[in-house]
């Protein structure tokens, strides 16, 4: 019988009695191999593949092409939005024994991401020793997955954020660092900013006797200060408020010793 690369021969038939020749052998032609649908074994950057076939015939029958170049097309066959990947869909096509065969595989494309931007508020000028830092924290994180430094002390942008929970923070020389707690969802957001100078209680860009008298109410249990406030008082940064740093801020309203 014949195979893939080799030819065979009819049965023929010859009389069982004088062994004459009634239906003579005729030679079959080789089959040639039929292939099954190749696989695909791609490079890093999807600019090769090697494909393997294997004949359905016979297994020990392989064949591998590679293919490159031109013979690789790719389109975004799912666009991205802003919290889902979308997908880039790469193809090969080759020729092997006058057949066509086509491999593809796939590629995600990151979700494009939120864009977060706001206003500044902060003081003392726009040297590059007043530069203002944003960064945002994603989850517990200890390092920053953004990070924006302003030197127009007006506003920020942040583009492509992934969806998620972040804390922002904000801080600039000479003043106390800020904490925010936003949530991306995909969706613009607009978060606008403010840090106050160290000792400014009030946000006023001052250190006035208000200053020095709100402190002074807290240290006498009159009217508490709480969140961002009391950080602002806390010029010791001792995490309290005491007659000391009634003390410091009073300092620096009258000029004796500055607090910067």
């Amino acid at each position: 019988a014949p195979t893939c690369t080799e030819t065979g021969l009819t049965e023929g038939s010859h009389c069982s009695v004088c062994g004459t020749v009634l239906t003579a052998q005729k030679t079959v032609p080789a089959l040639g191999h039929d292939w099954k649908q190749p696989t695909g074994q791609w490079n890093a950057d999807h600019t090769s593949v090697v494909l393997t076939f294997v004949c359905n015939r016979d297994a020990s029958h392989t064949e591998t092409v590679t293919a490159s170049g031109s013979a690789i097309s790719s389109e975004i066959t799912t666009q991205p939005t802003a919290t889902t990947p979308g997908v880039r869909t790469y193809t090969a096509t080759v020729t092997l024994d006058g057949e066509t065969y086509t491999v593809t595989d796939t590629v995600a494309i990151p979700a494009t991401g939120a864009t977060i931007s706001g206003s500044i508020t902060s003081y003392k000028g726009n040297t590059e020793e007043g530069q203002v830092t944003v960064q945002l924290f994603a989850g517990a994180s200890e390092t920053a997955a953004y990070t924006a430094t302003v030197t127009n002390n007006t506003s920020y942008t942040f583009a492509g954020v992934a969806a998620g929970t972040y804390t922002m923070k904000v801080s600039k020389k000479d003043h106390v660092t800020r904490s925010y707690e936003i949530t991306v969802d995909g969706t613009a957001l607009t978060q606008d900013v403010k840090i106050h100078l160290l000792g400014d209680v009030n946000g006023d860009g001052r250190l006035t006797t208000g200053d020095v008298a709100r402190t002074n109410s807290h240290v006498k249990e009159v009217q508490f200060l709480e969140g961002y406030e009391f950080e602002c008082a806390d010029v010791s940064g001792d995490g309290r408020l005491t007659t000391g740093d009634v003390a410091r801020i009073n300092s620096h309203v009258k000029e004796v010793q500055f607090l910067w």
